[in-house]
């Protein structure tokens, strides 16, 4: 008789759930001793050029007494590349090292088809003593850059290793623009553009643009632009300052909310006057409380980049309603252009029956969400590392169907909300 099981994660529905859930905890326990051997734990430890240049010391240094994998760094400054192939939502690592040792981990996707390919910490000085744990939400990552500086000799740990590939969490609002034909039709969907101090006139307000051609520089097709460059130069002290403003997001039923969309940003170096690109989100019924929740989004004043931006807004979105805001002041600069918003979070689900007959290879699924669209999975590991699909956009809120592979083993069960 095969069995069958339920995962409970942050994205699925559960029974019986085995502790793994659908993420990885790599901890080096079979390998003391020994070499990380490629592909361990799903990721690619061996580089093209270099080799393989983790060994995994039984026992390291006196914080940790179980065994982990370890760098020995000949120079400094030492880059070392993680790679997976399938797409990572969540990083949690343990370091050790000699005091000074300073760490700094860098996630990276493959390009301009994803999201999530600006991510970099804080950089760790390690004390030698005690473990430096990060933990952080990186989304749509499939590479893991770890800097490690250290004075020779140095060497750095790392221990429990935790990924937890996507799809994690689930889309509550996306937007691309393509589908409207005019600016009006844009505000009547619930978009909105606010004026500052100084409301600018033309090209310069938040506006569709089909003429302008930016493919592959963030944006693709139609998007919405502020463009200071059109505005000219404004008397001082007078700069544009334009907001576009999204419709009502419901995030009531939602958790570790993030938002993410891709931009083209161009700056005027030669201009003293600073451009500068902020985001907000309200959450109040009003719609007003903008200035006390600017997301800490942009680092700098200047800054050129075509890639996707990925934020965390849990703070101010999570089991809210909200609208968010892209505030663009500039004068005579060049523009900030926006693309591909989507919102997305982490549902409540919770599992409200699940039947199976074995013999007849019969699965039946119900569960309590928010309303969207689902699939289900179905594996013979709990990690999920080969997945089928049986069923793809589902609305309602329960399922049956058959699995060819019930009939014998193990068998596990996963509903995804997309």
């Amino acid at each position: 008789m095969r069995k069958a099981a339920l995962i409970i994660t942050g994205w699925c529905l559960g029974m019986a759930a085995p502790s793994t859930a659908s993420g990885m905890v790599i901890d080096f326990e079979d390998l003391a001793g020994k070499p990380v051997p490629d592909d361990y734990g799903g990721l690619n430890w061996v580089d093209p050029t270099l080799g393989n240049y983790w060994e995994v010391d039984p026992n390291h240094l006196p914080q940790n007494h179980t065994p982990c994998a370890l760098f020995d760094a000949g120079e400094t400054p030492v880059q070392v590349r993680i790679r997976s192939e399938s797409p990572i939502d969540f990083v949690s690592i343990e370091f050790t090292g000699l005091p000074g040792d300073k760490v700094k981990l860098y996630g990276d996707g493959p390009g301009e088809d994803r999201y999530g390919v600006d991510y970099s910490s804080h950089m760790m000085e390690l004390d030698g003593t005690s473990i430096f744990h990060f933990e952080e939400q990186w989304l749509r990552i499939t590479s893991l850059t770890i800097y490690f500086d250290s004075l020779f000799p140095g060497s750095i740990f790392i221990d429990n290793v935790a990924f937890e590939p996507s799809p994690r969490l689930a889309t509550i609002f996306k937007e691309d623009f393509d589908s409207f034909t005019s600016d009006q039709e844009m505000w009547d969907d619930g978009w909105d553009v606010r004026h500052g101090q100084y409301p600018a006139q033309g090209g310069g307000i938040w506006h569709l643009d089909p003429t302008r051609i930016l493919d592959g520089l963030g944006v693709v097709g139609l998007y919405v632009i502020s463009d200071s460059d059109a505005e000219g130069e404004l008397p001082p002290p007078q700069y544009i300052d334009e907001s576009v403003v999204s419709p009502e997001i419901d995030c009531t039923e939602f958790a570790e909310v993030h938002l993410e969309f891709r931009q083209n940003v161009n700056v005027y170096d030669e201009n003293d006057f600073p451009e500068v690109f902020n985001v907000y989100v309200s959450n109040d019924p009003a719609h007003e409380n903008w200035e006390s929740n600017q997301v800490p989004f942009w680092k700098e004043d200047r800054g050129d980049t075509p890639y996707p931006r990925c934020v965390d807004i849990s703070e101010f979105a999570d089991g809210k309603k909200i609208k968010i805001r892209w505030r663009y002041t500039a004068n005579y600069d060049n523009w900030w252009a926006i693309d591909d918003v989507r919102v997305i979070g982490r549902p409540a689900l919770e599992l409200s029956s699940f039947e199976l007959n074995a013999a007849a290879g019969e699965v039946s699924i119900a569960w309590d969400a928010p309303d969207g669209f689902f699939a289900i999975e179905a594996s013979d590991d709990s990690t999920f590392s080969s997945v089928t699909e049986l069923a793809t956009g589902i609305t309602q809120k329960q399922w049956s169907g058959t699995d060819p592979e019930v009939s014998h083993g193990q068998r596990f069960y996963r509903v995804r909300m997309d």
